[in-house]
């Protein structure tokens, strides 16, 4: 979000407020939270520092195109654990790895955290 929030403050400058990313869910019984889909393409040889990542924070690898470079690998995972990705993943791979995530859908909170049903 670093490109259109910058592009927001240079527009309106003191008069935008921009809090930190938070996640929002859907609240009922069972309580459901948001799982994206995020598509990554870059360097084949970012490929073990992406599924390692990728498996700490529970993402289910959806696919993995690994013949061509550069690689392809899209993921679901829960957006909870996806804030901060981009900042993380530049940071490493020295924005050599695109990175693109969208609403997949809302799923039951399956965990035992703060929102679990």
């Amino acid at each position: 979000m670093r490109g259109p929030v910058d592009a927001l403050k240079n527009q309106y400058g003191r008069a935008l407020i921009v809090e930190p990313p938070s996640v929002r869910y859907a609240h009922g019984a069972p309580v459901f939270e948001p799982y994206m889909i995020v598509l990554l393409c870059g360097p084949a040889r970012y490929l073990s520092l992406l599924q390692g990542d990728l498996g700490r924070r529970r993402a289910q690898v959806t696919r993995l195109d690994q013949r061509s470079d550069p690689l392809v690998l899209e993921a679901e995972a829960r957006l909870g654990s996806l804030l901060g990705y981009r900042e993380w993943l530049d940071e490493r791979s020295e924005g050599d790895v695109e990175v693109s995530m969208w609403l997949s859908r809302y799923r039951p909170i399956d965990d035992e955290g703060p929102y679990a049903a």
